[in-house]
């Protein structure tokens, strides 16, 4: 089973690469995570998905997107089928930022998985499918395991 200490050092090694994204854009940690976040999960588009999806603090993610609206790299609007959402889109300002926070969110894979075979990672991808399919029973309204 994977120890605590595994998810610490994988949170910190993946915060210090996007940092020299931080400080190429001169964005906080959390304005680079919303950017990436609205690029990487286009059916995710409200900053309540943002804030259910990676557990980031609903203050943070307000701050930020704002932010990131008065820096011309985020728009919110108002659809007519739902006026009370506003939808965040990333606009065109964001493609370096998207491509260097990509970048960066590569390198953490390969370091993470540097040295696996295809068969180990075919392995973790069956395994993770299962893991998956587990929650979704579980989660379901009478669920048939626990």
């Amino acid at each position: 089973m994977l120890r605590p200490e595994f998810w610490i050092s994988s949170q910190d090694l993946y915060q210090d690469l996007l940092i020299s994204v931080c400080e190429k854009y001169s964005l906080n940690l959390i304005e680079v995570h919303v950017i990436l976040f609205l690029a990487n999960n286009p059916g995710f588009d409200t900053a309540a998905q943002i804030v259910a999806v990676r557990h980031l603090a609903k203050s943070y993610v307000s701050v930020a997107v704002r932010a990131l609206q008065e820096r011309g790299l985020l728009r919110g609007q108002r659809r007519p089928d739902d006026r009370r959402t506003i939808h965040l889109s990333l606009l065109d300002a964001a493609a370096p930022i998207v491509a260097d926070g990509r970048a960066a969110q590569e390198r953490f894979l390969s370091i993470l998985l540097h040295g696996a075979t295809q068969e180990e990672l075919d392995c973790v991808s069956s395994l993770l499918e299962k893991v998956e399919h587990n929650i979704e029973v579980y989660q379901a309204p009478d669920p048939d395991i626990g």
